[in-house]
């Protein structure tokens, strides 16, 4: 083989590796968040108490607003791990929600996605917050009509 064939055959299998690295990026199913937090601040309509985006939230909420903070800790007792709702999944009882800022304790808080997850240590013992939205790949579902 020449030495200009070879060349291009090896740019070739370089393109071809790039071009597959850059599709399976697009394939994963989970995204991940690290924190160093103790709580997951997330904005609730105070009258459904389903999570809404979280501009519907702002630190000057009025009184005659139906939507307002929670902060839900990352780990509950005995270090068992919360679970972070999404928008338009309800905040259950068992998850610990809170109306009182923490950070008027000294704990620290942060936002979590709109695809809310579920919380774990990683191996370097920071708390992870990993989405279940799928970003597309081989048998994700695209679009779909509302109702």
């Amino acid at each position: 083989m020449s030495p200009t064939a070879r060349k291009s055959s090896q740019t070739v299998a370089i393109g071809a590796v790039t071009a597959l690295a850059v599709a399976l990026t697009g394939c994963s199913s989970e995204d991940e968040q690290e924190t160093d937090a103790e709580y997951a601040q997330v904005c609730v309509n105070q009258d459904t108490q389903e999570r809404v985006d979280d501009n519907q939230c702002d630190d000057h909420t009025h009184s005659h607003s139906n939507f307002g903070w929670m902060w839900l800790p990352f780990f509950l007792g005995n270090n068992r791990a919360n679970t972070i709702p999404a928008v338009g999944d309800r905040i259950s009882s068992n998850q610990q929600a809170t109306r009182e800022d923490p950070r008027k304790k000294d704990r620290s808080t942060t936002t979590v996605g709109t695809a809310g997850g579920s919380v774990s240590k990683n191996k370097n013992g920071k708390t992870s917050v990993k989405s279940g939205t799928s970003r597309g790949g081989f048998g994700s579902k695209g679009g779909g009509s509302g109702s």
